[in-house]
């Protein structure tokens, strides 16, 4: 018989920039040497799901929750996608994971042992339901 594991799932509303392919080069204007930086897309997008998931975070820790939560654990993410567009699944869950560890709720996504993803097309609007389970 198969134990049950406790999970807490999460919603990010919004399309998922991709880290990979949303870069910018920039100088630094002492050496002069060229570095790659996220672009300001990717920031904007961290900065709302950030805050969005510390809003959830909080009310699962009136739940009893503890974050960041304890390892190891298996990591799903279904991804709506707003009518025909597509995107690298690849792309989405790596931003996922660095969004989840930055919101505190993953101590470090080198900890998620299982990732299922899925994504979706044809809805209204681009959401992303995470499923975070205790392994």
């Amino acid at each position: 018989m198969q134990r049950l594991l406790p999970q807490i799932t999460l919603t990010l509303t919004g399309r998922v920039i991709s880290k990979k392919n949303s870069k910018r080069i920039v100088s630094n204007y002492k050496t002069g040497r060229a570095f790659l930086i996220s672009s300001k897309g990717y920031e904007a997008f961290k900065d709302d799901a950030v805050a969005d998931l510390t809003a959830q975070m909080y009310k699962l820790k009136v739940q009893g929750h503890r974050f960041p939560l304890a390892t190891p654990y298996v990591l799903k993410c279904t991804f709506a996608l707003k009518g025909k567009s597509t995107t690298d699944l690849d792309n989405m869950i790596s931003s996922v994971c660095d969004i989840l560890q930055d919101a505190g709720i993953i101590e470090d996504d080198k900890d998620i042992i299982e990732i299922q993803a899925g994504k979706i097309q044809g809805h209204t609007d681009y959401t992303t339901q995470i499923t975070i389970a205790y392994a």
